[in-house]
């Protein structure tokens, strides 16, 4: 039995709903949060609010909220939340909850009519995205489901208004689109499990109130961008996933991502457990950056068993120094041609490949490999990752350094296309500004150990 469980004598009551917030966090910075009921009653909440690095250092809400309608017969049932001018909320759709637990994942049941339709909210760890599964748990005919997204693209600071700059484009991509409202955002996927149909249908929303800012003296108003919707068919027993990040996911493994992430999680069935993932939401955790800023040893590749967690993150730093060990214990011992090596790396990372490239030189005699620790100045000193780091500050704090035969960078370093770093600086521009060969290297021990010695 769920630690935290309200029925729908409370869920009806706005007085008490509204008060009761949710807050859901990645561990790397992002979050999502919002009422019990839905209905976002500051401008910090959201489903969706990330960093933006390139922008500036304050989150920002990508997507501000999903509306569901239920649909049988032509009839429509709208389960959204919004609170508009004058104390009106519409569409009311706290109305038709039945029941709220927060075991594990925050759970709201819906019924309408001979529909109970189950909503689960997941916000993924060590990634941007939310995840939520409908399951149809009964109906006495066909149903449809409706999604309309809410999207803000603003600072958690600001308000968004509706605005001709706004760009309405979209793209198809699997069971769903992407797009983008302003320059200098990532792009939002929003996809489902299922094939489904996209109405294009873009409109504002406009006049949407935030009552807590209200009460405390600030602006509390904005207009959202609405750019249509999805419509999928659901069957009873069925569930359909939706996914909201910014990058693109498989759909087919949708349903076992949400399985496997709610595996993980600690259920809220005591008020140790309720304590205990409290104090989870604080962990900001950027790969192993935890272990270095507490200035603790890393652990080697045992702690980590048969990295079963590895999809997370948890693990790489050991796994990569293992790989080298081991690429390095079949690599024979050499004297040749004396090599001249530099890698850039950020901050974070520079411990790590500062040691592994001794290992290197240990391995062979006539190698010289120098590692730099790149400050990333370009998007601000607190953004220590490698995949961060720019062409700019590279050339910047390294271009007058003799770099000798070869300069490696991680391949993380450089957009998804592989030629061109986030400052839009190719690099084959880098290669020829440096005068140097530039070899980008995958997040792998054994290549980065080959890149190193030089072998073949």
């Amino acid at each position: 039995m769920s630690y935290l469980k309200f029925d729908k004598t409370l869920m009806t009551n706005l007085e008490e709903a509204l008060p009761r917030e949710i807050l859901r966090t990645n561990r790397s910075g992002a979050y999502h949060c919002t009422t019990i009921v839905d209905c976002n009653t500051r401008k910090y909440h959201g489903l969706l609010v990330i960093p933006v690095p390139e922008l500036d250092d304050e989150n920002h809400v990508l997507l501000s909220s999903l509306d569901e309608t239920v649909i049988q017969h032509g009839a429509e049932f709208n389960l959204g939340l919004h609170k508009y001018q004058g104390d009106n909320y519409s569409p009311r759709g706290h109305k038709y909850i039945r029941e709220f637990e927060c075991e594990k994942v925050p759970t709201t049941i819906y019924r309408v009519g001979g529909v109970i339709l189950k909503k689960e909210k997941l916000f993924v760890h060590h990634e941007n995205r939310i995840l939520i599964r409908y399951t149809l748990l009964d109906a006495h005919s066909a149903t449809i489901l409706r999604l309309r997204p809410f999207l803000a693209f603003r600072s958690v600071r600001e308000y968004t208004h509706e605005n001709a700059q706004a760009s309405r484009e979209y793209q198809v991509v699997s069971n769903g689109i992407k797009t983008c409202m302003y320059p200098g955002y990532p792009e939002l996927y929003m996809q489902l499990n299922k094939k489904n149909e996209f109405h294009y249908l873009p409109d504002w929303y406009r006049g949407i109130e935030y009552p807590k800012e209200q009460e405390r003296g600030y602006d509390f108003n904005e207009d959202l961008y609405v750019p249509g919707y999805f419509e999928v068919e659901i069957k009873k027993g069925e569930s359909i996933v939706f996914s909201g990040g910014v990058s693109e996911i498989g759909t087919r493994s949708l349903k076992k991502t949400f399985e496997d992430e709610v595996e993980e999680r600690t259920p809220r069935d005591t008020f140790r457990h309720c304590l205990i993932n409290a104090a989870h939401q604080f962990l900001n955790k950027q790969e192993n950056e935890f272990y270095i800023l507490a200035e603790r040893e890393m652990p080697g590749a045992e702690y980590y068993g048969d990295f079963l967690q590895l999809k997370n993150g948890v693990g790489m730093w050991a796994l990569m120094k293992k790989e080298v060990e081991d690429a390095l214990a079949d690599t024979e011992e050499t004297s040749g041609a004396p090599r001249k090596v530099s890698l850039a790396t950020g901050e974070a990372a520079y411990p790590l490949i500062a040691s592994v490239a001794k290992l290197c030189e240990e391995k062979s005699a006539g190698l010289e490999c120098n590692v730099y620790a790149i400050k990333n100045e370009f998007f601000g000193g607190k953004i220590t990752v490698s995949g961060l780091v720019t062409a700019t500050d590279i050339i910047k704090q390294i271009g007058d350094k003799d770099l000798g035969d070869e300069l490696l960078i991680p391949a993380s370093m450089l957009r998804s296309e592989g030629d061109m770093f986030l400052d839009s600086i190719t690099l084959k521009e880098l290669s020829e500004r440096l005068n140097i060969k530039i070899t980008p290297v995958a997040n792998d021990g054994y290549e980065l150990t080959e890149a190193i010695i030089g072998t073949e």
